[in-house]
């Protein structure tokens, strides 16, 4: 029998049930449900026994977060693309808000909402009917924000009043007085709109809406010139302000064989500025050219619009015969009227343009197609067509420039005119796979490409390839794929004289020798050209060794051969080695571990040479001139290697307490070997290399207060550092006639700390 309570507890109990209603509530609710559980036997079954880590995962379709977080330095490498780039406080927020019913549902999202690089969305619709929905993407990149320039304003850039100009960046005394610091920044917001609708059981309609708009501060490099071969440039922060509006719109048919697309696209893009003005800080030029009164112009980005039409279908004959066609027709026009030769008015103009505009179109026709196959339960046959075909339309005029903003109008001889470049690209192929024993597979590709082009060095490429691929798993812990491939392109006979005579005019071309008609070395192939060979293989690996080890591994080497090649790119090659490890020692425990290796190398080779007597390059007998002396060449060999090694953990230390954390660490360094010729005034100073170190530390803990509410706290250390010669020391003055924004090279330690209160409901 059970002891009888006292009467001072029962007392003593009764006044504290009175004096807690909200007890004496739950007391109440907990006898109801003991005579429940007496009454039902198998009520224990339906408990909810799982723990609180399964269930903060998996019970709840919606969440929000919010919280702070704190950068402790300003950094353009950490805070690149993510918008943490400033010192101080931001604001976290996400958000994922989902509903439904038996008539329609609905979703409103959002990620990084207190960021600049915030992107939000909301759908509604109802199912097998209709969907309306909104996008909103908003991303952010900063770059080097080190330099510095002399230059103020937006679409005309003034030098300061007490600016003193000279022939080249060592005479202006004043410089240094007059650089300011700007943000080299680049916001890009788009927003959108669509609705996807269902017809009928077989037609569907869908349509988009979007709008882009990008803002920022940028980068160009602009120069004056006395003559073609003596420029004095700078580099100008240029304001960017484009907007850019598209629609789309489709209809679809979906059948028991035939499935059917057709689209229509259209797109603008507005650039609000025409032209960039400066004012030239050099002096030495007439003076209406030279500083103060001199200014030079820049053209901008033209607006331009495209339309595009595009069916896509796919037919199945039956269950081994199945064809795919994807055709799409663009034209792109632009008609924005040209600027004037120059925007100095002293400058003399004896010839208009030859025309307001360029009024400039471009046909663009795409044509894919496959037909699929299967003539054996093993076998797989799969041909593949791609065929392109961009035809430019538009008059061939010429243009007597002004050479640099800095002299009168061009002699007559010195007229240039445009070219087009309208070219096609076909490509067959064909691939075959075959299911092998040891669950293995088989699959073999040839192809055939041919590219034609006009106004270009080379008419005619042709390119043979041929893929191996064999996958294979022996035991139920082992896969791997292994790929090789080769490719051999062909080019017709370099014409190295092409763009010569198709840009400048007859009577400069008749004047001057036939051994100097060309704008690059006789000898300099293009690489995009040139007869090259490539060899590539490929392996992957996955392995299993115990229920709580996973390993991975893949490789990549491809070499391409420009064997025909004289001046220019000869070789390159690509190395890529990967591993990845995992670990799981209990089931609230895992971890990783990755490293990677990448190589490229490459050799290319040139020739150091003047102008006048000295560009014949066609002469074999002493003494030759400096375009024939291959006594003036120099090799350089490029040897880029970046290493990357990383440590990763999640834990559920607790059914309340879940860690995690990241590190990683790269290294890069380029080196470069440079080699030159026995010729006298050819340099043969080397470069050194040029090194980047990067340490990424992520910690991250979850508190699950309860199954639907948790505090996160979050924090990251950075550090990063280079050593580039090409911007070490170097002021924007450094180089004679080139003013740069004397960028420094990236040194950043930092930490950044956020934490959060994320809330979920069903």
């Amino acid at each position: 029998m059970s002891e009888l309570p006292q009467p001072g507890a029962r007392l003593q109990s009764s006044l504290r049930l009175k004096a807690n209603p909200v007890r004496w509530s739950l007391l109440a609710l907990a006898g109801c449900a003991a005579t429940a559980l007496a009454q039902d036997p198998f009520a224990p079954l339906l408990e909810d026994t799982r723990p609180l880590a399964t269930r903060w995962q998996v019970d709840y379709s919606s969440n929000l977060k919010l919280g702070v977080g704190y950068v402790s330095e300003d950094n353009f490498k950490f805070g690149q693309y993510n918008g943490l780039h400033k010192e101080g406080a931001v604001l976290l927020g996400d958000l994922l808000w989902r509903g439904n019913n038996d008539a329609s549902y609905w979703q409103l999202s959002g990620t990084d909402l207190g960021l600049q690089t915030r992107e939000a969305g909301a759908r509604w619709g109802k199912t097998g009917k209709f969907e309306l929905s909104f996008e909103m993407d908003n991303q952010l990149q900063v770059r080097n924000d080190s330099g510095r320039t002399p230059f103020t304003g937006t679409d005309v850039l003034r030098l300061p009043e007490d600016w003193i100009g000279a022939s080249g960046t060592g005479g202006f005394t004043n410089l240094n007085n007059s650089l300011q610091g700007f943000d080299r920044e680049l916001s890009r917001d788009h927003y959108a709109v669509g609705l996807q609708a269902q017809l009928s059981a077989a037609w569907s309609l869908s349509a988009n809406l979007g709008y882009e708009d990008k803002q920022g501060t940028a980068e160009t490099g602009a120069a004056f010139y006395s003559d073609a071969a003596d420029g004095h440039a700078a580099i100008l922060p240029q304001e960017i302000n484009y907007q850019t509006s598209d629609f789309d719109l489709a209809l679809s048919y979906s059948g028991d064989r035939l499935q059917l697309t057709g689209s229509w696209q259209y797109s603008d893009f507005d650039n609000d500025a025409e032209l960039l003005r400066w004012q030239n800080p050099y002096s030495g030029f007439q003076t209406t050219v030279s500083y103060p009164a001199g200014e030079g112009g820049l053209g901008q980005a033209p607006d331009n619009t495209l339309n595009r039409v595009r069916l896509l279908g796919v037919y199945t004959f039956n269950p081994r015969w199945r064809l795919q066609v994807d055709g799409s027709f663009a034209r792109t026009e632009q008609d924005q009227d040209f600027a004037d030769y120059t925007v100095n008015p002293t400058l003399q103009i004896d010839e208009p343009l030859a025309v307001a505009s360029l009024d400039g179109q471009v046909d663009t026709g795409v044509l894919d197609a496959r037909l699929y196959f299967r003539p054996l339960p093993k076998l797989n046959l799969e041909a593949r067509f791609h065929g392109e075909e961009r035809s430019y339309q538009g008059d061939r005029n010429g243009y007597r420039y002004v050479p640099g903003d800095a002299a009168s109008q061009s002699a007559t001889a010195l007229t240039v005119y445009n070219t087009l470049h309208d070219h096609s690209r076909n490509r067959f192929s064909l691939e075959g796979s075959y299911r092998l024993p040891w669950r293995s597979k088989l699959w073999l590709e040839y192809g055939y490409e041919e590219v034609e082009r006009k106004n270009a060095a080379v008419e005619t490429t042709q390119e043979n390839t041929l893929d191996l691929r064999y996958r294979i798993r022996p035991l139920d812990s082992v896969s791997t794929t292994l790929k090789l491939g080769y490719a051999d392109r062909a080019a017709d006979t370099y014409r190295w004289d092409q763009s010569y005579y198709a840009r400048l005019d007859a009577e400069l071309i008749n004047a001057t020798p036939a051994s100097q008609r060309y704008s690059n070395h006789p000898l300099l192939s293009q690489y995009h050209l040139a007869n090259r060979e490539r060899s590539e293989l490929q392996w992957d690996v996955n392995w299993q060794p115990a229920h709580a080890w996973d390993v991975s591994a893949n490789l990549l080497w491809r070499e391409d051969d420009y064997d025909k090649t004289d001046l220019g790119l000869r070789n390159e090659e690509l190395a890529r080695l990967g591993v990845n490890l995992g670990w799981l020692p209990s089931a609230g425990l895992r971890l990783g571990l990755y490293a990677s290796f990448d190589r490229y190398q490459s050799q290319q080779r040139g020739r150091s040479f003047r102008g006048g007597q000295e560009k014949n390059a066609f002469a074999i007998y002493p003494p030759l001139p400096q375009a024939s002396d291959p006594a003036r060449d120099w090799d350089t060999g490029t040897d880029d290697e970046a290493t990357t090694l990383g440590l990763n953990a999640q834990w559920q230390a607790g059914e309340a307490l879940s860690l995690s954390a990241d590190y990683s660490y790269v290294a890069t360094n380029a080196a470069y070997d440079f080699a030159a010729g026995t010729a006298s005034g050819v340099d043969t100073t080397p470069l050194p290399d040029a090194e980047s170190e990067q340490h990424h530390l992520l910690l991250e803990a979850a508190w699950h207060l309860r199954d639907n509410l948790s505090l996160q706290l979050a924090y990251q250390y950075w550090n990063y550092s280079q050593d580039d010669w090409a911007l070490a020391g170097v002021t924007t003055s450094s180089i004679d006639k080139v003013l740069t924004l004397g960028e420094q090279e990236a040194d950043e330690s930092l930490h950044y700390i956020g934490t959060s209160v994320i809330y979920r409901w069903q």
